[in-house]
């Protein structure tokens, strides 16, 4: 179990490093308040990642059958995905997906936290990106059998997202003073290679696994 949550936190990470119009957001929010009102609105994120992981869980338990006959087709599928989203990150300027938001009254972390909630729960796409993660890590949908393993890897997920936001908001902060759009993106597109590397790991397994069959 404690191997699995460890998996799960990996997860919660991984999937909260693309930067994207919420991340902007994030970083904006750092900059022009301050780094607490940044990680309430990652925290915010991280209970939509939460959700969104729980679907994607119960997702493997369904599929368990299927995934277990069909592992390298599934890995090398979950690599594609994670390299394809990795490479639109790379081309994409978080900047221009943003909308540019109306002049707003100095709002609490609360406000904060629903924000990124309502900016992340609607993009299902989400869903998708942590099953191809939960495939990358050899998760085990037997373990979904345990109560308590429906308590701890939704938690694992939540503290990934947390740990990475906190991370984010604080080297933001840091250096808030000296920040730079330019470096916003030249950060995503790190992030966008750093995703992509680990597609092309999975799907360079998939292929040795298929080659030594």
């Amino acid at each position: 179990m404690i191997i699995d949550f460890f998996k799960a936190v990996a997860v919660g990470l991984a999937g909260s490093i693309p930067l994207g119009p919420i991340g902007v957001l994030c970083i904006q929010k750092t900059i022009s308040k301050g780094k607490w009102s940044g990680i309430s609105l990652g925290i915010g994120t991280a209970f939509s990642d939460m959700i969104y992981a729980i679907l994607a869980l119960f997702s493997l338990a369904f599929i368990n059958d299927f995934i277990d006959q069909n592992r390298i087709a599934v890995i090398l599928a979950g690599g594609v995905i994670i390299t394809a989203f990795g490479v639109s990150i790379i081309f994409k300027n978080p900047i221009k997906q943003m909308r540019h938001p109306k002049p707003m009254r100095k709002s609490g972390y609360i406000t904060d936290g629903l924000q990124g909630f309502l900016m992340a729960i609607t993009n299902p796409g989400a869903m998708v990106l942590l099953l191809s993660l939960f495939t990358f890590v050899h998760f085990n949908p037997a373990t979904l059998d345990s109560p308590l393993a429906a308590v701890v890897l939704p938690l694992g997920v939540i503290t990934g997202c947390v740990i990475w936001w906190y991370i984010l908001c604080s080297f933001i902060n840091r250096f808030r003073n000296k920040f730079r759009i330019r470096h916003l993106l030249l950060l995503n597109r790190l992030c966008g290679i750093a995703i992509a590397a680990f597609g092309v790991v999975a799907i360079a397994g998939g292929l040795y696994s298929w080659l030594a069959v």
